[in-house]
C-alpha cells in the first residue's frame, strides 16, 4: 500500500506534470477533507480508492482555479450519469445505472484496475488482434512461466498501439465528465462508447455553477495508463 505522497508522485509522472503542482493541489484537497489525513511519516494513512479518485478529479478538472479545488472535487463527485452514447461492453455493466454519481463511477473504474479485471479483459481482446511474437514479446527474461495478464498489459502499453482503451474526460468550467470506452476493433460500428455525467438540476445556480462566466470550455482527458498506474499503488 502507498501513501498520499506516492500518489502525488505517480500522477505527476504519468501525466507529465511538475510534482510540486500536484503536491499543491493535494494540499488543498487534504485540508478540505477530500484526502486521508493523519500522522506523518511511517504512521501516515495509506491512500484509498477515494483518495485516488479525488486527486485525479482535482488535478484534471481544476484548470487554473487552484483555490476552488475543494468545490471542484465536490461538484464533480456529485454529478450524475445522464447520457449514454452507444452500448458499452459488459465490463462496464455498472455504468448502466441511471443517476450514478461520477465519484462512485470513477472509483469503480479504478477498482477494476486494482483487481486486474480491466487488464485481463483488454489483454484477451488485444491478444485476439495481435500476435505478440510479431512485436517482439519474449516473455520474462530467464523465466519459464507464462507471462501474467499484468505483464502482457504493460507490454502492450510499451508498444503504444493500444491507444486509450479507457479514458476519463473532465470538462470545465462547464462541468461535465465522460467515461469513454474505445472498442478494440476500430472497424466496428460505434467504435467508441461513452457515458456523460452532468450536474443535477438542483446544483445549477449554486456554488461554482452559479458563478460561471464566459463561453470558453476546456477538457482534460486521461487514459488507461494513468488509471493503471494509480491503481497499482493500491495493491
Amino acid at each position: 500500500m502507498a501513501f498520499i505522497s506516492d500518489l502525488v508522485a505517480t500522477i505527476a509522472e504519468v501525466e507529465d506534470m511538475p510534482e510540486s503542482t500536484v503536491g499543491l493541489v493535494a494540499r488543498y484537497a487534504r485540508e478540505a477533507g477530500f484526502l486521508s489525513q493523519g500522522a506523518r511519516g511511517r504512521n501516515a494513512p495509506h491512500a484509498t480508492v477515494r483518495d485516488c479518485a479525488n486527486l485525479l478529479i482535482a488535478v484534471n478538472a481544476m484548470g487554473n482555479r487552484l483555490k476552488d479545488v475543494p468545490q471542484i472535487i465536490d461538484t464533480f463527485r456529485q454529478m450524475v450519469l445522464k447520457v449514454k452514447l452507444h452500448s458499452l461492453s459488459d465490463l462496464f455493466d455498472f455504468l448502466h445505472k441511471d443517476d450514478l454519481p461520477f465519484g462512485d463511477a470513477l472509483e469503480a473504474v479504478l477498482c477494476m484496475f486494482v483487481d486486474g479485471t480491466a487488464q485481463s479483459y483488454y489483454v484477451r481482446g488485444l491478444s485476439s488482434l495481435f500476435e505478440p511474437i510479431e512485436f517482439g514479446w519474449e516473455g520474462v527474461e530467464g523465466s519459464e512461466t507464462p507471462p501474467t495478464d499484468e505483464e502482457k498489459f504493460e507490454w502492450f502499453n510499451s508498444l503504444d498501439i493500444s491507444g486509450g482503451l479507457v479514458q476519463v474526460a473532465f470538462q470545465q468550467p462547464g462541468f461535465a465528465a465522460r467515461i469513454i470506452q474505445n472498442k478494440l476493433r476500430r472497424t466496428d460500428d460505434n467504435a467508441q462508447s461513452e457515458v456523460v455525467f452532468l450536474p443535477t438540476v438542483e446544483a445549477y445556480g449554486t456554488g461554482l455553477l452559479a458563478n460561471r462566466k464566459g463561453d470558453r470550455l476546456q477538457e482534460t482527458t486521461i487514459g488507461h495508463r494513468t488509471l493503471a498506474a494509480v491503481a497499482a499503488l493500491l495493491r
